[in-house]
């Protein structure tokens, strides 16, 4: 999808066809859902055959403020698309959201705030907020291990020491002063990675066995933090990059090099990033490569429908708390809820479509702050 075919869709200026986008996304069975105890009951709060010869813009303001929402006839709450997602009391109206999405995801190496304020008419600091905000869309936590045989590397992420003024060097060599990230890409092209306080036996061991399949190999470079994981895994491989040794037949660690090209890339984009901002710009680089060979409808159609359940306040974005986002708390209860009562939701999973099933859980996308 081109940006033509997206002005075709939710054209700039058109607020109504930006909510039915998104409603066309989250309520994909054609009918709104609450999102606060997950019932089909609901009614619109404005009649909607008294003003259907009426335009939007045309409506009584009083009338046109509440044409969105729903009500709830068992908790009796009010609520609209934007509501327990990363949207929630967003005055940046809804179209906006849709571009900067687009703009976001057709970028290989991401766009800065300065440059989205300037398309979208915003200010700078709106920008930085609201791609912090997709980025935490961008954050799919789904549990499952990767289907294939994974390659694992750690990298740190900072400027070069010669470049930094005299003032702000730093004594040491190599990874001094530098971010750590552990990531993993399996043989298919899958990739998950993280920001670490370290690189030691236990941190990367752990993260390999939270996202590796202990059925397929691990392949890594001569790291001794990687010794004594092959008795956890059908075997390890490992190349010796000390020794000039990059490619063995199948022993090699390029495709996550590649990985860490990209995410150097989008950080040469920002010039620089702080250590608690990064795991979302690290989540968006990843997302993009995950959905690299999908079209670009299908991959806003999946970040839209990760914004579920999920939030980024100004003061957690600020403060650095919830660095993937923070699970909505309101919807966290709802998940319980459902759980309990599944009966009341059982077609809202049945029906849903195949490729988006993996994005879907009994649990809400939990991060760890």
């Amino acid at each position: 999808m081109d940006l033509a075919e997206l002005q075709k869709i939710v054209p700039y200026g058109d607020e109504e066809a930006a909510f039915k986008y998104l409603e066309g996304i989250i309520w994909h069975l054609g009918y709104p859902v609450c999102p606060y105890c997950m019932e089909f009951h609901v009614k619109p709060r404005v009649d909607r055959k008294l003003w259907k010869n009426t335009k939007i813009e045309d409506l009584p303001p009083a009338v046109k403020k509440r044409f969105h929402f729903y009500n709830c006839r068992k908790c009796g709450k009010d609520f609209t698309v934007r509501s327990c997602t990363v949207m929630e009391r967003s005055h940046i109206p809804l179209y906006k959201w849709v571009y900067a999405a687009y703009y976001m995801i057709i970028s290989k190496k991401g766009v800065s705030s300065l440059w989205l304020s300037e398309h979208l008419g915003i200010t700078a600091r709106s920008a930085r907020i609201l791609q912090n905000r997709i980025r935490v869309a961008c954050g799919h936590r789904t549990g499952a291990k990767l289907p294939a045989s994974v390659e694992v590397d750690e990298a740190y992420i900072g400027g070069k020491n010669k470049f930094r003024h005299t003032n702000k060097r730093i004594k040491g060599r190599g990874s001094k002063g530098k971010i750590a990230v552990v990531g993993m890409r399996d043989r298919e092209g899958n990739i998950r990675a993280e920001v670490v306080d370290a690189t030691d036996k236990d941190t990367l061991q752990t993260f390999i066995k939270r996202h590796a399949n202990p059925m397929f190999v691990v392949y890594t470079d001569e790291h001794k933090s990687y010794v004594g994981i092959d008795d956890f895994f059908k075997d390890h491989r490992t190349v010796q990059h000390g020794d000039g040794q990059y490619v063995d037949g199948d022993k090699h660690t390029n495709g996550i090099e590649s990985v860490w090209a990209a995410i150097r890339g989008c950080v040469r984009t920002h010039h620089r990033i702080s250590k608690k901002h990064l795991q979302r710009y690290i989540d968006e680089e990843v997302f993009r490569l995950n959905n690299r060979n999908k079209d670009t409808a299908e991959v806003m159609r999946l970040l839209f429908w990760g914004a579920r359940g999920k939030q980024l306040t100004y003061d957690m974005n600020k403060k650095g708390k919830g660095t993937n986002g923070s699970p909505h708390p309101q919807y966290r209860v709802n998940v319980k809820f459902r759980v309990k009562y599944k009966r009341i939701n059982v077609d809202y999973l049945t029906e849903m479509p195949e490729e988006l099933k993996p994005f879907v859980s009994d649990e809400p996308p939990i991060t760890t702050p």
